[in-house]
Parts: C-alpha cells; sequence; structure tokens
C-alpha cells in the first residue's frame, strides 16, 4: 500500500480530508453568495458576474467531468 493511500485511510488523514473539502465546500459558497448579492448593485455589475462565469474556460473542464461522471451512474439499466 503506497503512503499516500495509508495516510488518507488513517483517521488523521481522513479528518484532514473532510477538512479541506468541506472547506472548499465554504469558499464556493460564499463566493456564489457574494456574485448573487451583485443583484443588489444593479443589472451592470451582475451581467458582468454571470459573463464571467460563462466565458471562464475552466467550465468545460468541469461540465465534461460532471457529464462523464452522471453518465457512468445512470439509473437506467
Amino acid at each position: 500500500m503506497s503512503t499516500r493511500v495509508s495516510f488518507f485511510s488513517s483517521t488523521v488523514g481522513t479528518k484532514i480530508l473532510i477538512a479541506i473539502t468541506g472547506l472548499s465546500l465554504f469558499l464556493f459558497l460564499v463566493g456564489h453568495l457574494a456574485g448573487n448579492l451583485l443583484l443588489f448593485a444593479g443589472p451592470e455589475a451582475f451581467n458582468g458576474y454571470s459573463h464571467t462565469l460563462i466565458s471562464n474556460p475552466f467550465i468545460y473542464l468541469v461540465e465534461g467531468g460532471w457529464r462523464r461522471s452522471s453518465s457512468c451512474t445512470s439509473s437506467r439499466p
């Protein structure tokens, strides 16, 4: 067993992994909350934020990974 696998199999490793994923989820939510609060700043600010989200080249990688994982876990026989 490699050291990386054995580290994440330990209790300390799983706690660190849970902490990292929890922190990343928290930062994701705070970022999107801040973006949605731009709605009160006016339509130009909110439209600029939404354009930034759509024109991000990273979104294609995320959508591709999401589509691939959702097709693998399909509930259809």
